[in-house]
């Protein structure tokens, strides 16, 4: 297999600045960017899905679906490949600046406008995941298939969109020197992020609001209305291609698949004050809102893959290798939603959408700032720097995790829960457990923080400044979705956010060694000479555990961020200050370096030769005992390493004569060769920094965070 990739960029600024006055400036520019990216990938002869005797998701394709084996960390057959993407983006900007009395005032406006055109091939091929080797070597039998990830059927040439984007600001802001002592600005800003409309039409949505409830879902693909509630086209849908919209499909009164345009209200304001309280001590304020464009990312996998220009699917019922995908939805036609539950099977289908009312993401900032110069050239600043964010984009975030059902509260009309009745018992039936994830706005973040600052100008040949941090962040976001344990209640996945490190220290320093002034030779040799650096401390990031063993109940047992997982299960009696093992860090490795590991993981410590008890075990059982429950820890209970760096670097100028120097430096990066190691690893079956506590090697760290000691030289001659 063979990977070719193609990428160009073009650029193009106009600018015209205007000096109207001594105090009033104008500056309006245009731009044009274009960006081409293009890849395609050749397999090895013969490996067409059709000689390996496996039916393609899409007929005509003649590339197999790459396999990606979990618990073996490595796949074949390539990637989502081929795919064709030129996008074309237009700015028109104008800003003035406006000096009047003890008054400054600067406003502006920016109107851009996205084209991107899409031809995506590669989910037609489909991407299947098994969780090892053993199961392709066990054959072709059901189970042998986990799940299939971004698996959409579409045309011959995959999907294709015309992607149109319009994002607009506009501020100003006044800078009003009060007194001699203080200073005040003002300012607000106006922010449209716009969302993604289509040229051709291709935005199918699902809206929840419109789904048809649980009772009225019919118990076949019988083409009526009901079949079809919660599909939502624009009103340029394409209905020369695919025809008009079934009954029951809701047109909307725009070209977005949304109930409305984004907000056209988000103003921010913004506040500013520095106060000189005396020669040595200044005190500084803000405050203000801040609107956070959304990355096209997250609304394009909600939008791009619908019905009918495209379908996703899932696994077929009774996956096989030869045989893994449903013959529906097809090509051209919107899936019918249904479910039987006498016979107990339902349409499976599965969609991705984007919430109905489109909201942009908000922050709250705010500080106060104490800069005070105790000594000379020596300045102490201490502060206090916060935040708070709200409508937080929430990708993937999945729906229809399964419910209990029990004789005093029945799902469905169903009263027990089993594994095989997982997808009867769904808020939404016709839809698989992990089938139905939407982009919406739900998350939440706070930020608190300390900060402070030592800094000693130049003098003497010796600058430095110390800067401390202690913080602590929160969010129900982990990485880019809330889908840990139970995902609709996103207040218990509250906790910290999984890049904080709550306490920081950064030193560094600059010396201008002082051997003295001498002439000739001696001079040469003893001038010029500085020594500088940079130390780090700080503390590990905060790490969120897994067991792939709980959740069946509801089919949260899984590993990624998107499909969902369950924490563990915290042993009787074990806190969360009984999870570390004892000792330092180089102690704590694990595998080949032996010892226990930073933790021990669930029910296989003598398995890895640990005599330490185990701080989890096995989630609680659920129903007839097939499934099982959530386990109860929190987000964020485990501490990764820390880090402590050395960084120094010692230069040497040497002038020749005016204008010409050459310069020598030596330059250690981690001075002292200071082992410093990376979290422990996710272990068969984790990912994204989550550790599974029921994996043999789940506590094992394998890897450094930084080099080892790296010395390095150079000479330079400036002139």
């Amino acid at each position: 297999m063979q990977d070719s990739t193609y990428n160009s960029n073009s650029n193009a600024v106009l600018r015209l600045t205007t000096i109207v006055n001594n105090s009033f400036l104008n500056e309006i520019r245009g731009s044009f960017q274009r960006n081409l990216a293009t890849a395609n990938e050749s397999q090895v002869p013969g490996s067409t899905p059709q000689a390996l005797g496996i039916t393609p998701l899409v007929s005509q394709y003649t590339t197999p679906p790459p396999l990606s084996f979990i618990f073996n960390n490595f796949g074949i057959f390539g990637t989502l490949d081929p795919s064709y993407s030129p996008t074309n983006q237009f700015q028109v900007a104008d800003q003035i600046s406006w000096s009047h009395g003890k008054h400054t005032v600067r406003a502006g406006f920016e109107m851009e406008r996205t084209q991107w055109n899409l031809v995506f091939g590669g989910l037609g091929q489909g991407w299947m995941f098994m969780g090892s080797f053993s199961n392709l070597l066990a054959g072709d039998t059901p189970g042998n298939l986990l799940f299939c990830q971004f698996c959409v059927r579409s045309g011959p040439n995959g999907i294709i969109h015309a992607y149109r984007l319009p994002n607009s600001n506009a501020f100003v802001q006044d800078d009003w020197k009060v007194s001699s002592k203080l200073t005040v600005n003002l300012g607000v800003r106006w922010e449209f992020n716009g969302t993604l409309s289509d040229k051709n039409g291709n935005l199918t949505n699902t809206w929840i609001s419109q789904l048809a409830p649980n009772s009225q879902v019919p118990t076949s693909a019988q083409g009526v209305a009901a079949n079809y509630l919660g599909y939502v086209v624009p009103n340029n849908f394409d209905t020369r291609t695919w025809g008009a919209a079934p009954n029951g499909v809701k047109v909307s009164s725009n070209s977005l698949p949304t109930s409305g345009h984004p907000p056209l209200s988000n103003f921010g304001p913004r506040l500013g004050l520095a106060y000189q309280a005396s020669s040595k001590l200044v005190i500084r304020a803000g405050a203000g809102l801040f609107y956070d464009r959304v990355g096209t990312d997250r609304f394009v996998h909600s939008v791009q893959e619908g019905n009918p220009y495209a379908a996703t699917v899932a696994l077929a019922p009774t996956a096989t290798i030869s045989n893994p995908y449903p013959a529906n939805p097809a090509v051209g036609t919107f899936g019918q939603r249904w479910a039987d539950i006498a016979a107990g099977t339902t349409s499976r289908l599965n969609h991705v959408f984007l919430d109905e009312v489109i909201h942009t993401p908000l922050v709250r900032q705010y500080n106060v700032n104490l800069q005070y110069e105790f000594a000379a050239r020596t300045v102490l600043e201490v502060g206090y720097v916060g935040s708070s964010g709200i409508n937080l984009t929430d990708y993937n975030h999945n729906y229809n995790s399964a419910l209990l059902a029990t004789p005093a509260r029945s799902v469905n009309g169903l009263t027990t829960t089993t594994a095989a009745n997982l997808a009867l018992r769904v808020p939404y039936l016709g839809f698989t457990t992990n089938g139905l994830q939407g982009s919406a706005f739900d998350g939440v973040s706070h930020y608190n923080s300390l900060q402070a600052t030592v800094r000693k100008q130049l003098s003497h040949g010796v600058s430095m400044q110390a800067a401390y941090t202690w913080s602590k962040s929160l969010t129900n976001i982990y990485d880019t979705t809330a889908n840990s344990n139970d995902a609709n209640n996103l207040a218990q996945q509250l906790g910290p956010s999984n890049f904080t490190r709550p306490q920081r220290l950064v030193f560094n320093y600059s010396w201008d060694l002082p051997f003295g002034k001498h002439n000739g030779a001696l001079g040469y040799a003893l001038g010029g000479w500085n020594l500088s650096g940079v130390t780090t401390i700080q503390n590990g990031a905060q790490l969120t555990l897994i067991d792939a063993r709980g959740g069946t109940a509801y089919n949260v047992s899984g590993t990624s961020v998107q499909n969902g997982y369950s924490r563990p299960q915290l042993a009787a009696g074990k806190t969360y200050a009984d999870i570390s093992t004892p000792g330092d860090v180089k102690s704590r490795l694990g595998g080949n370096s032996g010892g226990c590991g930073y933790f021990v993981p669930s029910g296989v410590p003598a398995a890895v030769g640990c005599s330490l008890a185990s701080a989890f075990t096995a989630p609680p059982t659920l129903g007839d005992g097939s499934v099982t429950a959530y386990g109860n820890a929190g987000v964020g209970i485990l501490s990764g390493p820390g880090q402590l760096n050395f960084d120094l670097s010692l230069l040497k100028t040497t002038r020749i004569r005016e204008g010409q120097n050459l310069q020598f430096r030596a330059e250690f990066y981690n001075l002292f060769n200071h082992a410093q190691f990376s979290n422990p690893t996710v272990g068969s079956g984790g990912g994204v920094n989550l550790m599974n506590v029921n994996s043999s090697n789940g506590g094992w760290i394998t890897a450094t965070a930084v080099n080892p000691r790296i010395i390095q030289l150079g000479l330079k001659y400036i002139f």
